[in-house]
């Protein structure tokens, strides 16, 4: 039973579900994921199948649109009622509710120049195919967030189909990507395995390069039983979080504490005294009580 892991689709076709059911059926993973699901949407290239479930192919959107709306009602009123152009349906009851208030972050798939002003009205971030041509830019998003009056900083940008290079992947980072969702061969653990070391290798690498830019982290030196070093703690979804930064990343730290500009990152002097502190070797976050 995992504990920390989140849970997303890549993508659901909206346009192709019913949104009464899937509502519930987003809102029971919720619940059984203890609130670790993300939603990501899409409503469908295919055209014939897409219209095999009811749609017009050139209304997949303004489907898609109202079922999300539809589906944000239900998850938050104890009695909701919709009334548009493509759902409609009376007050009525429907549970479970989910548990991420407001209901499970909603990504939405595509690459389209109209994707940013859809994000910007009723999604919580944005999961592009990495390399697909289309329209689409962080810069777009960035300017339908003004226009819509949202906070751009509230959004989260997923790069779909990472690439599995450090250096491209530092780029889309400095992009404003802040998740890398890796695709793996359909194949035997012969020939996964390598991949997944190689994604855990560029983790590795680049977790404190991202620790120690943004300053919503926290550094910490550690000194004492387990020698010097340093590690770092951030809020996350309402928890803080603490990670140990490898030893070979102290060096880079230590120069990045020194460039004009990073003066105003916090650093704490901890003595470690007990080899039971919670620091951890990994690269992804682990529960620090508060």
């Amino acid at each position: 039973v995992t504990e920390k892991i989140s849970l997303g689709t890549g993508i659901c076709l909206v346009s192709q579900r019913h949104p009464i059911t899937l509502a519930k059926e987003v809102a029971t993973v919720d619940r059984l994921s203890n609130g670790r699901f993300i939603f990501g949407i899409g409503a469908g290239w295919n055209q014939p199948e897409v219209e095999n479930h009811g749609v017009p192919f050139a209304k997949r959107w303004a489907v898609t649109r109202e079922r999300i709306l539809a589906m944000k009602q239900i998850w938050t009123e104890e009695e909701p009622e919709f009334h548009g152009d493509y759902v409609n349906f009376d007050k009525m009851w429907s549970y479970p509710k989910p548990i991420q208030k407001g209901g499970p972050p909603i990504w939405i798939g595509s690459n389209s120049k109209y994707v940013p002003d859809r994000i910007a009205e009723y999604a919580d971030g944005w999961i592009p195919i990495g390399g697909r041509p289309g329209g689409g830019t962080v810069e777009g998003v960035k300017e339908a967030c003004s226009k819509r009056g949202r906070n751009y900083e509230d959004l989260t940008l997923a790069y779909f189909m990472a690439p599995l290079e450090e250096k491209l992947i530092r780029n889309h980072m400095e992009e404003g990507y802040s998740h890398f969702v890796f695709a793996l061969p359909s194949e035997g653990r012969d020939q996964v395995l390598p991949v997944l070391d190689t994604i855990e290798k560029i983790a590795n690498n680049i977790q404190f390069y991202d620790v120690s830019k943004y300053r919503q982290h926290v550094l910490g030196r550690y000194y004492g039983l387990m020698g010097d070093g340093f590690y770092a703690y951030t809020n996350r979804f309402g928890r803080k979080y603490l990670s140990r930064c490898y030893r070979s990343h102290c060096a880079e730290i230590e120069r990045l504490l020194a460039v004009p500009g990073n003066a105003d990152l916090h650093v704490e002097e901890i003595p470690c005294t007990s080899r039971a502190m919670p620091f951890y070797d990994r690269f992804d976050y682990h529960p620090f009580p508060t």
